[in-house]
């Protein structure tokens, strides 16, 4: 499992994320921007944070999860929204999904994403552990 840490000597975060991780030894896997889609490209939980929120991190445990891994995985992620003030939904949806140590997180507000009914993207770097960790199919 990474190692997420909080040094004492600069600033504590608020949310649910650490300020740095250490990876350990392993397939280091890449996402790309998940939303709230289905499998069929669908969008869900239209004008719902909560909803996207927690769809999008469906989709992401399910990516990492078809090559082995586990939302303990993550070690780092970037969050894309449309409205900043949805931090504190965000934050409760995510405490759902992961567990201490957080990855280190960073959010950021921006005036659209690829669809416009999305409100959140989010796109995050796995290590899972070779052990565990299962040889993906190409599509």
């Amino acid at each position: 499992m990474p190692i997420g840490f909080n040094p004492s000597n600069v600033w504590s975060p608020t949310g649910k994320f650490s300020l740095a991780v250490v990876e350990h030894e392993g397939k280091k896997i890449h996402l790309c921007g998940q939303g709230s889609l289905d499998k069929n490209g669908n969008i869900l939980g239209i004008n719902d944070i909560d909803e996207q929120t927690h769809y999008t991190l469906k989709n992401i445990k399910t990516v990492i999860g078809s090559v082995g891994g586990s939302m303990d995985d993550i070690v780092s992620m970037y969050i894309y929204v449309t409205d900043i003030k949805n931090l504190e939904a965000i934050h409760k949806i995510r405490e759902q999904f992961f567990n201490k140590p957080y990855p280190a997180s960073t959010l950021v507000e921006v005036s659209s994403l690829v669809y416009p009914e999305l409100l959140i993207e989010i796109t995050a770097i796995a290590v899972i552990p070779y052990e565990r960790f299962i040889e993906p199919t190409s599509t």
